[in-house]
């Protein structure tokens, strides 16, 4: 018979708590602080523990110093104590800000401000269709009329030679005494490219019926018509022709009963050095519109250009030369001039057409 070991004996008893120890220890080393810590996060480094103290505060919050001299300088305002804040700079969000500080915050976040003209109202901004804005242009007198003119034979579904008598009536009543005309997708129905091949029907053929019409009407009554193109005289090479030699083949292939006053074909961005401009007598690189197109038919007409009338297809050169106090006629529809397709432009901007 074995007796029992004393020491085991002694211990035994305790050997469950001595397992549970390491709980115990868990408990006193994590539990505990959490549930009596004013902190809520304390077995973070006190960095962290600084910065997700601060997470809970709400932005523009100032430290509790700054409060603490917030209360104080209310306190003496209160008693009537004089207080100098010119020296301190104040924290933005609180109630010691100027209503230009707080119009500034509003603005930040995205809140209109309100101005001095009373509450509910909105500042007005400037104009945004102003001469500072769109630069100068002036106005032709004649575009409204010119403009009611062309709507009105337009309603009246005149076609044909009626269409072109009332085109040319509205224009000569306008003071209009030259017509310059673009050529791709103007007088023609298509887009040369520029140039083309002299045997190319397509091109050479492509004369619109209306402008046919346009052009007989305009030379009954002795009114020129110039062609003002960027097809360049300097594509006529080899077997493609191009300015004056195109538009004078596309009348001929078309059977026009008119003749071309005269033809300037230029493309601007042939024109951007010195040495290619200076000849034509221009101090810095071609405008990029019709500008120097139409100077060329007022000099050689002796019509000045608020008489000339543009039709073209770009709008872009429509709006410049009424901008700069021209008559402008935007054919539309890229299918070359129709009188049931085109439009005065009245207004001297692209977002307004």
């Amino acid at each position: 018979m074995t007796h029992p070991n004393p020491l085991q004996t002694r211990f035994s008893g305790s050997a469950s708590l001595v397992s549970r120890m390491p709980l115990v220890r868990l408990f006193f080393t994590i539990a505990a602080p959490l549930l009596f810590s004013p902190s809520p996060f304390p077995f973070l480094p006190l960095k962290t523990h600084c910065l997700a103290i601060q997470l809970g505060k709400p932005q523009g919050s100032p430290p509790a110093s700054q409060k603490e001299a917030i209360r104080d300088t209310g306190v003496s305002h209160q008693k009537g104590e004089p207080s100098d804040s010119s020296s301190e700079p104040k924290p933005q969000g609180t109630v010691a800000e100027t209503p230009g500080a707080a119009s500034a915050a509003a603005a930040e976040v995205g809140r209109p401000s309100r101005s001095s003209a009373g509450p509910g109202k909105k500042k007005r901004g400037p104009s945004l269709f102003t001469e500072e804005t769109m630069g100068p242009s002036k106005r032709h007198p004649c575009l409204k009329t010119l403009a009611a003119a062309v709507e009105r034979f337009q309603a009246q579904h005149l076609t044909g030679r009626d269409a072109a008598k009332a085109f040319v009536d509205a224009i000569q009543e306008c003071g209009i005494q030259v017509v310059a005309s673009d050529y791709d997708r103007t007088a023609i129905s298509v887009h040369s490219g520029g140039s083309a091949r002299r045997d190319d029907l397509s091109v050479l053929e492509a004369l619109t019926p209306d402008f046919k019409l346009l052009g007989e009407e305009l030379t009954r009554r002795n009114i020129p018509i110039y062609f003002v193109t960027f097809s360049d005289k300097g594509e006529n090479r080899g077997d493609r022709i191009a300015a004056g030699p195109l538009v004078e083949a596309t009348l001929k292939a078309s059977n026009a009963n008119f003749e071309a006053q005269g033809v300037f074909g230029y493309y601007p961005p042939f024109y951007s050095e010195p040495e290619d401009y200076a000849p034509l007598g221009l101090s810095a690189p071609m405008p990029t519109d019709k500008s120097f197109h139409i100077q060329q038919v007022s000099k050689a007409s002796g019509v000045p250009e608020d008489k000339i009338l543009l039709l073209d297809d770009d709008r872009a050169n429509c709006v410049n030369f009424c901008r700069s106090g021209g008559a402008a006629i935007h054919v539309s529809g890229h299918e070359g001039f129709d009188f049931g397709a085109v439009r005065v432009v009245v207004k001297p901007s692209l977002i307004m057409q």
